[in-house]
């Protein structure tokens, strides 16, 4: 399963790059990520032409229940994800 997380912000999501790091939400919950290697996002006629996207291989997606948790570094879950899609 490819997950899809959107960024926090603009910024989060121009600096996310390979080898890098993003914040943001996956189905509402607060989530921090260890980016891999970046590849070309190729589009899906799903895809909202006024959203940006960006795909990477080989990530860490930590998962934490609030906002404060997050920026604490305190997580409930982790998982390893070979592909992850980052979105803004």
């Amino acid at each position: 399963m490819v997950k899809r997380i959107r960024a926090s912000n603009q910024q989060e999501f121009k600096a996310a790059t390979s080898e890098g790091a993003v914040y943001g939400k996956y189905l509402g919950v607060y989530v921090y990520a260890e980016l891999g290697k970046e590849e070309l996002y190729r589009g899906s006629v799903k895809d909202d032409s006024n959203t940006q996207y960006k795909l990477f291989r080989n990530c860490r997606v930590f998962y934490a229940e609030t906002l404060e948790d997050l920026r604490a570094g305190i997580f409930v879950h982790e998982t390893d994800e070979n592909i992850l899609i980052v979105f803004h």
